[in-house]
């Protein structure tokens, strides 16, 4: 407080916080009403931050997208009027004593007010650009999932085995794990934030994403399906379980609408190809009406995706509720944008004829231990397969995706923001819509990713369980089992991956 406040600083001080250029000008009480809505601000920010407030959903709702906007446009009238008001009380009181204003204070308005109405503007044009963006990316298209023929098991809860007879959890493969434990005795649930009971993956209990990474690399004409993956989230108790698909997997069901485009229902060839074969098809398949066999060039191809989870559909038993595929460029954009992966890299993994998407075959060789990955390097430990099979190849996918999981901090990403939309509106097509957002959000932090159930049904193991009937029954049992025990670091090392610091 001043008995000669400098109309400058005053006003800088209410730029910096609303009410302390009041205070500064010898108007306290005035200052502390002023500094009210600010105040509430860095609250809100705080809660933020701390998790009470739930900011995927604020960020990510067109209704709450356009609220924002409107309070912004309304922070920016209060932000100007708690500067103008400082500077003149700061000027009153220097004329009630008798000192003139500072040439240099009407400049030093116009400067604060030219700065905030940019930061204000930047902000709104940010949130429009937002909001265009994710309604764009997420329009929701429930058309590229079909109706499944089968109908949805009951739900029940999982069992709970004596200690004297532990069932086997699920490994690499399908077989029993050393590390495996019996189920614990009960304990009291945790208590998560509330899902949307009305939301439709909620009325079964179980939520059923696939996860499909696709490769449309040099030579090619067309989008492959090399990498599917389905993940399947118990949501009352936060159990989830991840379950591979080999793209060499021959034989499986189509969906009833297509069951005529070939002999028994089923796709003769390799389960990757089945995309490309169903967008070349539109009098067989179903989808993109009125476009032709052109539409295996779109990876937007509503034909081949509504092929491909409908056949995953039969092939698991279990309704598909949505899903997401990235083509590779994508994959490697999101790495690099949350600034690369730590991955416990197992075993040596050699490959002298690697397919890079954009320098040709390559020569790799990357060596056992905590490993430091940028985007291209996690898609050739990934997507690797020359020296070992599809088995180690999904074994090794599903390795990066808990490591990028598990590593995700959604609060460093925020400045991420606009760079991963960008990525994501050219690599990324899905079926859910900004509503779903919200409630993904939720039952993700549930999940506990050192206690995935980690499924791969490679040719082998689907012999081993029966066939591909059999299919069905592991993943709708899936959470019957023992839930798994967190393992070792893949490599035994001792040290943590990533390390400390």
């Amino acid at each position: 407080m001043s008995n000669n406040p400098s109309p400058a600083i005053a006003a800088l001080l209410s730029f910096l916080f609303p009410g302390a250029g009041q205070i500064y000008a010898g108007h306290p009480r005035r200052g502390v009403l002023m500094a009210i809505p600010m105040a509430l601000f860095v609250i809100g920010v705080v809660l933020v931050l701390n998790g009470t407030i739930n900011a995927i959903g604020l960020v990510t709702n067109t209704q709450s997208i356009a609220v924002l906007l409107v309070l912004n446009i309304a922070f920016v009238c209060y932000h100007l009027a708690a500067m103008l008001d400082a500077y003149n009380l700061a000027q009153r009181e220097r004329r009630q004593n008798g000192y003139q204003t500072p040439r240099s204070a009407p400049a030093a308005l116009i400067v604060l007010t030219v700065l905030t109405l940019f930061l204000h503007g930047t902000a709104e044009a940010a949130g429009v650009w937002g909001g265009n963006a994710l309604a764009e990316l997420l329009p929701g298209d429930p058309n590229a999932i079909p109706s499944a023929s089968f109908a949805p098991e009951p739900t029940t809860e999982p069992t709970t085995t004596p200690s004297a007879s532990p069932m086997p959890t699920s490994t690499a493969g399908g077989s029993p794990s050393p590390t495996s434990a019996p189920t614990a005795s009960p304990t009291a649930p945790t208590s998560y934030p509330p899902i949307d009971p009305n939301w439709a993956p909620a009325q079964d209990g179980r939520l059923n994403v696939l996860l499909i990474g696709a490769d449309a690399g040099r030579g090619r004409t067309s989008l492959r399906t090399d990498t599917m993956m389905l993940l399947s989230v118990d949501i009352e108790s936060g159990k989830a379980a991840l379950f591979g698909f080999p793209r060499n997997l021959i034989g499986v069901p189509l969906p009833a609408e297509s069951k005529g485009a070939y002999p028994g229902g089923v796709f003769p060839e390799m389960i990757s190809a089945l995309w490309r074969f169903a967008a070349q098809q539109p009098n067989s398949f179903v989808g993109s009406e009125g476009i032709g066999s052109e539409c295996q060039f779109d990876f937007e191809c509503q034909r081949g995706w509504r092929a491909i989870t409908g056949a995953l559909q039969e092939l698991s038993g279990v309704p598909i509720d949505g899903f997401a595929a990235v083509d590779f460029r994508g994959f490697i954009t999101l790495v690099d944008t949350v600034g690369g992966v730590w991955v416990d890299v197992p075993a040596r993994v050699v490959d002298d004829d690697y397919p890079d998407p954009d320098r040709g075959r390559i020569e790799i060789e990357i060596e056992p231990g905590c490993q430091f990955f940028n985007g291209n390097e996690a898609l050739a430990y990934a997507r690797s397969r020359q020296q070992d099979s599809d088995y180690r190849r999904m074994q090794r996918q599903q390795t990066v995706l808990k490591a990028v999981r598990r590593q995700f901090d959604p609060i460093a990403m925020i400045p991420q923001v606009p760079s991963l939309l960008q990525a994501a509106q050219d690599n990324l097509y899905t079926t859910f819509s900004q509503n779903d957002i919200q409630n993904l959000a939720l039952i993700a932090d549930r999940v506990d990713v050192d206690r995935l159930y980690q499924v791969r049904f490679t040719p082998n193991q689907v012999a081993r369980i029966g066939g591909i009937g059999e299919i069905r029954t592991r993943v709708r049992n899936i959470f019957e089992e023992p839930e798994p025990t967190p393992r070792p670091t893949p490599s035994g090392r001792p040290q943590p991956c990533p390390p400390p610091g």
